[in-house]
């Protein structure tokens, strides 16, 4: 149930808390006053369209807060914690069983909304409150008309919603089926060039046929092979200028090793100097010696550096037309040769395709039978229901029929099945039955509606139900049974209801009156429970009594104690 409601700078309401009462609320007021303005508050609250206009005059910002208590429904709190969590939000606290919604309207656009404090969007919003209020205004009695929303109140009615969920799912399902066949069929011609394409594109790779970390191992080798000329030839230096050269330093080191020598014969501590110059001697020799074994390795090539050179340009032109990389290329490779396969085997895809679109289409009729029956069998205790509702609302003549038409063509198939669906009335007996939207009125309507909201009653699942001045075009003795059905209603449901019928008024379990007055040169709207006196007051003014003094007052409690019995 909707325990309150805050409002602030919308429309033309200052500043309002409303509290609800288990049972029939009424809400009742003069044309005008604003009682409009909360079937808009309370419609924004459930996902509808907020803008700015609806900001009072002269605020940044309007707001409206609704706090549902949900202690009276756990199945239903069940659902909303489902999808609060999948959401990534917090599940309500089981110990209050409340949530709390936020809206707030501002003058640049950027709108808010809160879910027990958390920031949350519109889609959300509008999937944590499905279910939660059922708006029953006199715009939704043209949305009745349509047989969409007859096929949806049908499905909620004969638990149907589970087999719609899985023939749509069968749905999606063919239809994903039937694109792949046609994509996988589609222009021989086309089908061709780009088998031809492919082939081409996978030949050229193969020819180079690159390795992983090939191109980096070929700059190594190009860097190698181009510094061979000039490493031959610093060792060539190197060997004469150590040996080979007339003067080379092991001459000029053995002159002056044997000179020392000469020295020794007259002061023997020149042999320390002596062996220090052979010891170079020594590894000047043995270095000469390995040089020369690099002479044959170093041999310059150019026809290998013109290889490598030209293997590396065709690696650079295949990573530059393939991502950029050699892995790169292996995987464009890989999804080229995959392609091809498909091309190439199509007509064996296309066989098991179209085998599984035969089984698929095998459990699509049979979902679809089960669907239709389920629907027909609802159908026929809804409709007696209906009409029985409607008997009770003063239209003893009247029946209602809904019409349940099976399509064979699984192309015409819909998410919601083969079903074609019509709510057909007779409003007087001898005439034939016909579509609702061609023969009922208004008043009619509206009982249509209420007949249905009673009868649906039964299915649960809504914990609010909100009427607009549901009771629209009719009045008297056929208001007092549509209060007496409200009445009806609110003992398994919270019901909100927005009148202008004092009968309806005198079923209230609540009351509430919306007043419109003058303040400092701006028009503000109030609310204030009604009871006792004032409460009579109030049904004495809807009755257009108030001139009648005494005697009004009278009728409406009259009219009160009568819708206690």
């Amino acid at each position: 149930m909707i325990d309150h409601i805050n409002i602030r700078n919308f429309v033309i309401i200052d500043q309002l808390r409303i509290e609800f009462n288990h049972g029939l609320n009424v809400i009742t007021g003069e044309t005008g006053t604003g009682k409009s303005i909360l079937m808009g508050a309370i419609s924004i609250i459930l996902g509808g369209r907020a803008s700015a206009e609806m900001i009072r005059t002269g605020c940044e910002e309007a707001s409206v807060e609704a706090l549902f208590s949900l202690e009276d429904d756990l199945e239903q709190l069940k659902v909303i914690n489902g999808r609060l969590v999948s959401r990534g939000f917090s599940e309500i606290n089981l110990n209050d069983n409340q949530l709390l919604i936020k809206r707030t309207i501002n003058q640049n656009g950027k709108n808010k909304i809160f879910i027990n404090g958390e920031s949350a969007t519109l889609n959300l919003l509008k999937t944590i409150t499905d279910g939660l209020v059922d708006l029953c205004s006199q715009h939704e009695h043209q949305t009745l008309l349509k047989p969409y929303n007859q096929l949806l109140l049908l499905d909620k009615y004969s638990n149907s919603e589970a087999l719609r969920e899985e023939v749509g799912s069968l749905y999606r399902k063919r239809i994903e089926l039937l694109n792949s066949i046609k994509e996988i069929q589609g222009n021989q011609e086309e089908i061709e060039k780009r088998s031809d394409y492919l082939k081409y594109q996978i030949q050229e790779i193969e020819q180079i046929s690159p390795k992983l970390n090939e191109d980096a191992d070929l700059e190594n080798e190009k860097r190698r092979i181009s510094g061979i000329s000039e490493i031959s030839h610093i060792v060539e230096e190197v060997n004469n200028t150590l040996y080979n050269d007339p003067k080379s330093i092991i001459d000029r080191l053995s002159k002056v090793q044997s000179d020392l020598e000469k020295c020794l014969k007259h002061e023997p501590k020149f042999q320390e100097y002596i062996s220090s110059i052979s010891q170079s001697i020594t590894l000047i020799e043995e270095t000469v010696f390995s040089l020369r074994g690099y002479e044959g390795e170093f041999e310059v090539n150019p026809q290998l550096l013109q290889e490598t050179i030209d293997r590396l340009d065709a690696l650079t032109k295949l990573k530059k037309k393939h991502g950029g990389s050699l892995d790169a290329v292996m995987e464009v490779y890989q999804e080229l040769q995959s392609e091809l396969e498909k091309l190439e085997n199509r007509e064996s895809r296309i066989e098991s395709l179209q085998n599984t679109l035969m089984e698929t289409e095998k459990s699509t009729l049979l979902a679809t039978e089960a669907l239709s029956k389920n629907r027909a069998a609802g159908a026929k205790k809804l409709s007696t229901l209906i009409t029985s509702e409607l008997h009770e609302l003063n239209m003893p003549g009247s029946k209602i029929k809904i019409e349940v038409t099976q399509l064979k063509d699984l192309d015409q198939l819909r998410l919601d099945g083969l079903d074609q669906i019509n709510f057909l009335i007779q409003t007087n007996p001898g005439e034939p039955l016909k579509p609702l939207n061609k023969v009922a009125s208004g008043g009619e309507l509206s009982r249509v509606m209420l007949a249905i909201r009673k009868a649906i009653t039964q299915t649960g699942g809504i914990g609010v139900y909100l009427f607009d001045e549901v009771d629209a075009g009719i009045g008297g003795e056929t208001g007092t049974i549509v209060g007496k059905k409200l009445k009806s209603v609110s003992l398994h449901h919270q019901v909100l209801c927005i009148t202008h019928l004092p009968q309806v008024a005198a079923f209230a379990d609540a009351h509430l009156v919306v007043k419109k007055f003058q303040q400092n040169n701006r028009t503000l709207s109030s609310v204030s429970s009604v009871m006792e006196k004032e409460r009579i007051e109030e049904i004495a003014r809807m009755l257009g009594d108030r001139k009648r003094g005494a005697a009004g007052l009278k009728y409406a409690e009259t009219l009160v104690n009568e819708a206690r019995l």
